[in-house]
């Protein structure tokens, strides 16, 4: 899979401002020159070409986004779609370069040095290559196991063949719209995520380590399917240190209400009580205690 880039010819230069007044675009992050350092002054104007690339998306509807960077040196603005992109990142992508060439009278060229012309930006000029996209990723997790991950514009996005295969069940005409929606929700979802601690267990001149994770019971909860210790837990311990892995379940007084087992738990979870948000994490709505049996 690859990225899928556009170029405008322009003299002109913009702010990242510039594209942020609308309250339509955001920009998620930027990536700096080699060599430059990060700057704090905030009176310094923040030009797209100040930067390696700027990482946009329109508010609530991007998935992965795109980025786009300006190389002075020939004036050309590249604006760069990344592998995976949903529908709305399309649509944002293209919205985007038709404000840049009514911006700046340019004209839009693709890879491969074609002319693309506005009029010709419709759906119809993505789909394909969402459903490549679909097709090559499917290839690639038929030949393993492992999860494979992509960067949204909020939190990594991890794929497997069942998750994968839950986005594809649908009728054809259904797929790009299904696929937009469950990944969007991997970015946008308004829940309580998970969070760790461990314990350290002595019984006479014996320790071991527990692994606890914590889920609230009146909110959706976000927690991984299997329990492993999380970025920052990994500094201080190994996974083979865990000797078990429990569940406090929380209400929203954060009293505890119950510890269970944690896989034993989310297995033996009723239908319609666990969400598969992507391949690695599950979304668990609010339930009552009775839920459980």
């Amino acid at each position: 899979m690859k990225n899928r880039n556009f170029q405008i010819k322009s003299k002109q230069e913009f702010l990242i401002e510039d594209f942020l007044s609308n309250n339509l675009f955001e920009c998620y992050s930027v990536k700096l020159r080699e060599g430059a350092q990060q700057t704090t002054n905030t009176e310094e104007k923040n030009f797209i070409s100040s930067f390696s690339s700027v990482h946009f998306g329109v508010k609530g509807q991007s998935a992965f986004g795109f980025r786009v960077s300006y190389i002075q040196e020939q004036g050309i603005y590249q604006l760069s779609v990344p592998p995976m992109a949903t529908s709305s990142d399309w649509a944002g992508a293209l919205m985007f370069m038709k404000l840049l060439v009514n911006l700046t009278k340019g004209e839009i060229y693709a890879d491969d040095n074609e002319k693309v012309s506005v009029e010709n930006i419709t759906a119809s000029f993505y789909i394909s290559y969402i459903l490549e996209d679909l097709q090559v990723l499917s290839s690639l997790l038929k030949s393993t196991s492992d999860v494979i991950k992509f960067l949204g514009v909020r939190r990594p996005i991890y794929f497997n063949q069942s998750f994968l295969s839950m986005i594809l069940m649908v009728e054809d005409n259904e797929i790009l719209e299904n696929y937009d929606k469950r990944i969007l929700l991997t970015q946008n979802v308004q829940a309580y995520f998970s969070e760790q601690k461990i314990y350290k267990l002595e019984v006479g001149d014996k320790s071991s380590f527990l692994g606890v994770a914590y889920l609230n019971m009146d909110t959706p909860t976000v927690l991984p399917f299997k329990p492993t210790l999380t970025q920052e837990e990994q500094k201080y311990y190994k996974e083979d240190e865990i000797s078990e892995w429990r569940l406090f379940i929380m209400n929203s007084e954060d009293k505890k209400k119950a510890e269970v087992e944690y896989e034993s738990f989310l297995s033996n979870l009723p239908t319609g009580k666990l969400y598969m948000l992507d391949a690695v994490y599950a979304l668990i709505p609010p339930f009552s205690i009775s839920d459980l049996g």
